[in-house]
């Protein structure tokens, strides 16, 4: 064969390596799905959280007027970019706690990624449960034994468990003074509180009919779990100051994200009150076991804001602000962070 005649001669080496190259796509995509649905993450888990936050943006938009509001009362947007940043302080927080419960030394930046990528998690799939999955995988990585791996989390969701229920009394009774219950039905209109009981109303009766069957034996559970983790703080209570300053960070960048954005709507925050909203609103997001929470822990951050003199429209744009900088916008750095993760390897 002369070379002009092998010159137009069809290479093979072209169409080899795209088949190589398409056959690795496919690889990966599988390897990626595989991987979500260990972590509970499915088609349907995700369309209940998009469809859960698009409703409520509707809500929003409909109930404030939302474009012609904010001509006519510009907040102050410094403020709310304050706020969206002062929101990740919750994850050096998870952090901290992770790290001061295990017994093996993580890396910082490393551990702070995952906590970031658990927000993925944390919204789409219910009661959060493919976070502990995701935590689990991380700290297998790491060198823990599974043993190791489940003490590290259980004491650590345990630790920070136990010091919410012990400030929200404590916060409780500081802001009740400040608190004008008989005001809340005059100065907030009707329809808004009829929205904010049938969102609460639904979410409760999911929660009670998903959870009621096994509730006694889930606390149980618990209680008998929170018994030898405390037994383990007493030993060490170093480990103990830990996870518990980690919660605390996370709550001060919670109520601190609050505060700004009430600010920005120029009023004056109620830092004792704030405590306990966002505490029953983090409760709610776990507790009810449908991602995104079905809107209630949203209604009980209007409500919240109602009760310390924050009404109306600026009640809900505050509520649903904090809720969109602290709940539904972290899952997009988060998604990069679990990527990021997978590829190197570390869950």
């Amino acid at each position: 064969m002369t070379d002009q005649e092998s010159s137009t001669q069809p290479s093979t080496k072209p169409r080899s390596t795209e088949r190589r190259s398409t056959k690795l796509k496919q690889e990966s995509l599988g390897e990626l799905k595989k991987f979500a649905s260990h972590l509970r993450i499915t088609p349907w888990t995700l369309a209940i959280g998009i469809t859960t936050f698009v409703v409520l943006v509707i809500i929003v938009v409909w109930t404030t007027g939302l474009a012609s509001y904010i001509k006519e009362k510009p907040p102050i947007w410094g403020l709310f970019g304050l706020a969206f940043v002062t929101a990740y302080i919750q994850y050096v927080g998870f952090t901290l706690s992770l790290q001061g419960a295990s017994d093996i030394r993580l890396p910082v930046l490393r551990t702070l990624e995952l906590e970031l990528a658990e927000s993925v998690t944390y919204v789409y799939t219910p009661e959060s449960v493919g976070s502990l999955a995701l935590t689990m995988r991380f700290l297998h990585k790491q060198k823990f034994t599974t043993a190791q791996a489940a003490a590290a989390t259980g004491l650590s969701s345990t630790v920070t468990t136990i010091v919410g229920i012990i400030i929200l009394p404590i916060a409780a009774i500081l802001s009740v003074g400040t608190i004008n219950v008989h005001a809340l039905k005059s100065d907030t209109p009707s329809a808004t509180w009829e929205i904010l009981a049938a969102i609460l109303g639904i979410a409760v009766i999911v929660t009670v009919l998903v959870k009621a069957p096994t509730l006694r034996a889930k606390v149980t559970a618990w209680l008998k779990q929170a018994l030898a983790y405390l037994d383990h703080v007493i030993k060490n209570p170093m480990s103990g100051i830990k996870i518990a300053g980690g919660e605390l960070v996370t709550l001060a960048g919670e109520v601190a994200t609050l505060s700004f954005l009430v600010l920005a709507t120029h009023h004056s925050p109620n830092i004792p009150a704030f405590i306990v909203v966002v505490l029953i609103a983090g409760t709610a997001s776990s507790v009810v076991p449908i991602p995104g929470g079905l809107g209630a822990p949203e209604a009980i951050l209007i409500a919240g804001l109602n009760a310390t003199g924050v009404h109306g429209a600026d009640a809900i744009i505050c509520g649903m602000s904090y809720r969109l900088f602290v709940y539904w916008l972290p899952p997009i750095p988060g998604a990069i962070c679990l990527y990021d993760l997978h590829g190197r390897d570390l869950v």
